[in-house]
């Protein structure tokens, strides 16, 4: 028996073919945070950027491969950590996609298994304020499209409207392209 050509079938063996056993979402959530800390450690960035006046914590996972990094992203939110998926491309203007997460959520994993010494002082050394405008892109609620469409032709936006109803207007407009309203900005609404 060829063990190589086993592990081979079970998670690829190129960047473009690699993937996650499918055991892997049904196992233990010791087993699924160990997975996340190697990913993490390996092919994952926890960095701080100094651009603003605060530190900020930058944390993502990125590849050429999107159906490794969907699978980490069901990974990461089966861990309670949200993320996007952001496309981009190499230097030679090949598909490459970015997984970034939420850096509040990645505070609260707090690096659990993970064994590289400058990520995890920057995950434990960096500050991460829950209510920052950063954070609400992740903790969104879904809108069906039919529904924010009928909510804006409910509401309308006539010249008199109030600033209210405008705002209203233009945040499920918004959301019927985009399928989802931030919970911030849906608390925030009168």
């Amino acid at each position: 028996i060829d063990a190589a050509e086993i592990i081979k079938s079970h998670i690829g063996c190129t960047a473009k073919a690699k993937h996650l056993p499918v055991k892997t979402f049904s196992s233990s959530k010791l087993f699924m945070e160990g997975i996340f800390a190697g990913l993490m450690d390996n092919d994952g960035s926890i960095s701080v950027s100094n651009a603003k006046s605060k530190p900020q914590l930058m944390s993502n996972y990125s590849s050429v491969n999107l159906r490794l990094v969907r699978e980490v992203q069901i990974l990461g939110r089966m861990l309670g950590i949200r993320s996007t998926i952001s496309d981009s491309s190499t230097p030679k203007g090949e598909p490459f996609w970015v997984l970034s997460f939420s850096n509040v959520d990645i505070k609260k994993w707090g690096g659990k298994g993970m064994k590289h010494p400058v990520k995890l002082a920057h995950l434990h050394n960096t500050e991460v304020s829950s209510d920052s405008a950063v954070n609400a892109k992740y903790d969104i609620i879904p809108v069906p499209f039919t529904l924010a469409a009928a909510i804006t032709k409910a509401i309308g936006a006539p010249r008199t409207a109030s600033k209210e109803q405008k705002s209203c207007y233009t945040v499920f407009s918004k959301a019927k392209t985009s399928g989802s309203v931030s919970r911030q900005t849906a608390l925030g609404l009168t």
